[in-house]
């Protein structure tokens, strides 16, 4: 695979402080870009420091490009497709809530749809005003406002709970990469075996941080 830690003149680390790698990028774009740079192979080196960039500046992808440059195929031997022994239940939880605000924001969908039909079918047989009395009481009856403020806080509660026990078993895989790397001009085997299992909880803990904020924005949208 293409070494982007060659490419941004760095060596190969399991950890990158964010500001630094920001601060290369703008120096070596700034370099390569073809505005400023017309001779041949400008354009070719400027795609190549922006897609190093985009792997250096991820925290998963860029422990996974040093653990494949170090340490050839160690990730082929584990199984990728398993959710790591210690993650099952965040899992369930997750996909569980993700499940219940999707249904209940196409319940909430629907119950706007219903007194709009509903207007429709009876407009011929019934008085404006009536209509209007009997939409709005399907809609904004005093218990079913209470029962949707209920639902709304229980969802939200949960959504909140799970996004910070996400951040916290996030922060601890971060604080074992900054271990190991501390220590990384002494590595050993064993420190990338356990990089890389750290590594795969990371990729499924960053997939989750993005579902719960898909799932945060469309409670706000809804509720």
């Amino acid at each position: 695979m293409p070494d982007p830690f060659a490419t941004f003149e760095m060596k190969i680390r399991p950890w990158l402080d964010p500001s630094l790698v920001q601060q290369k990028f703008v120096s070596l774009a700034a370099k390569s870009h073809p505005d400023s740079n017309r001779e041949p192979g400008a354009h070719a080196n400027f795609q190549s420091v922006t897609a190093a960039h985009q792997i250096l500046r991820d925290p998963v992808r860029r422990l996974e490009a040093a653990l494949e440059l170090e340490s050839p195929g160690i990730l082929d031997a584990a199984d990728g497709h398993l959710v790591p022994t210690n993650l099952p239940d965040l899992f369930m939880s997750i996909a569980t809530l993700h499940r219940q605000i999707s249904a209940f924001c196409g319940q909430r969908a629907l119950s706007h749809e219903q007194p709009a039909l509903s207007q429709g079918s009876h407009a011929r047989s019934h008085p404006a005003g009536v209509q209007g009395r009997e939409s709005r009481s399907v809609s904004t009856s005093p218990l079913s406002s209470a029962l949707l403020r209920s639902e709304t806080f229980t969802l939200r509660s949960d959504l909140e709970h799970l996004t910070q026990k996400v951040n916290q078993q996030w922060e601890r895989c971060e604080n074992q990469v900054r271990a190991v790397d501390a220590v990384w001009e002494r590595r050993t085997p064993e420190m990338l075996r356990h990089l890389a299992s750290v590594y795969r909880e990371m990729s499924y803990l960053q997939r989750w941080k993005s579902q719960l904020k898909e799932a945060d924005l469309l409670l706000k949208t809804c509720a």
